[in-house]
């Protein structure tokens, strides 16, 4: 069995239009009904903003994987210096069910996320010409820091100003605007 960390993930080389290809080839199954995804189970308890969810779920066609994420969300962490959101993903073999990689996930989810966003401007670039653009960016967490690597990547050469806002002043003063 694989066990990957954070650090094997932070050391991965993130190939924004290979996510994209993925998220596509994910999207054609949910189109074709090649897939499994029941309702996630929402696990609350003490303070009623935290909570632990299971996200078990089957892709089809090409993909073919199976597995389950179990992530929290503490919002409070962020004023302890801790991440707001931890998760761990288990994949499983879809013919036989045997574990075969357990991952420490939020830098995956992070990623994903902004891949999502790139898959909508991918199609957004087929019908217009971007030129002289101007990005905003609400929270500079984890989220919009990628959501930033995924615009500099993807359009940085169309990029005139990057508009940035964040409730952390701490965060603004960190943010730097690389080309």
């Amino acid at each position: 069995m694989l066990y990957l960390d954070d650090s094997h993930i932070r050391r991965m080389d993130i190939k924004w239009w290979e996510l994209i290809h993925t998220i596509e080839k994910v999207a054609y199954s949910l189109e074709t009904l090649e897939y499994a995804q029941p309702l996630k189970p929402y696990l609350r308890f003490g303070d009623s903003k935290n909570r632990i969810i299971a996200m078990p779920a089957y892709v089809g066609n090409d993909i073919h994987a199976a597995g389950i994420k179990w992530i929290a969300s503490f919002p409070d962490n962020i004023k302890n210096g801790i991440k707001r959101a931890h998760s761990i993903t288990i994949l499983n073999d879809p013919d036989t069910g045997e574990p075969l990689t357990v991952m420490n996930t939020p830098d995956v989810s992070i990623i994903r996320t902004a891949a999502v966003t790139g898959t909508m401007l991918k199609h957004y670039l087929l019908v217009r010409e971007l030129q002289n653009v101007t990005v905003g960016i609400i929270g500079l967490g984890p989220v919009g820091e990628a959501h930033y690597k995924l615009i500099r990547d993807m359009i940085g050469h169309t990029v005139e100003r990057v508009l940035a806002y964040d409730l952390m002043e701490e965060r603004l003063n960190g943010f730097i605007v690389t080309t």
